[in-house]
């Protein structure tokens, strides 16, 4: 019998990928901006949908980071135009700060495009971990950071 190896998963590196994060608060784009930038990815902002649109015709990103609820064409909307932008296969995290219910967020999870849902305040580790695993990029080193105490032992 022949020693059957399993396929080694290889990652993407995030300086490859390109995250658009719309959203009409700039306190909360600045806070995924940090975050995203911290683990490497290339970041576009938007204030609106209809800045997201005009974002995407000059690339279309590898994921859509959209606020549900703002002026102008709100997320919902702007996500459901997607397809038509060239963006269908985009992968969507949809995030809000208004109190839905199941059946509402039940809705929103099988709109076409929509991998995750995030309600505000945004658990940023569960948020980053989900980029990883949905754009299948490998978090930076942790190597050269200190993990506490337990590294003087």
């Amino acid at each position: 019998m022949e020693n059957e190896e399993a396929p080694i998963e290889s990652f993407a590196s995030p300086k490859d990928k390109l995250i658009l994060v719309v959203d009409d608060d700039k306190n909360i784009r600045y806070l995924f901006e940090t975050y995203l930038v911290n683990q490497g990815f290339q970041v576009v902002m938007a204030t609106d949908g209809l800045d997201a649109t005009s974002k995407l015709e000059k690339k279309v990103p590898d994921l859509v980071v959209a606020d549900l609820m703002m002026p102008g064409q709100s997320g919902y909307e702007f996500m459901r135009s997607l397809p038509g932008l060239g963006a269908g296969a985009t992968p969507i995290f949809v995030i809000t700060g208004s109190a839905l219910d199941f059946s509402t967020v039940d809705m929103i999870k099988r709109e076409a495009g929509v991998s995750e849902f995030f309600s505000k305040p945004v658990k940023m580790g569960h948020f980053i971990a989900a980029v990883h695993r949905t754009l299948k990029t490998k978090p930076p080193s942790t190597d050269t950071q200190s993990r506490g105490i337990n590294d003087r032992l």
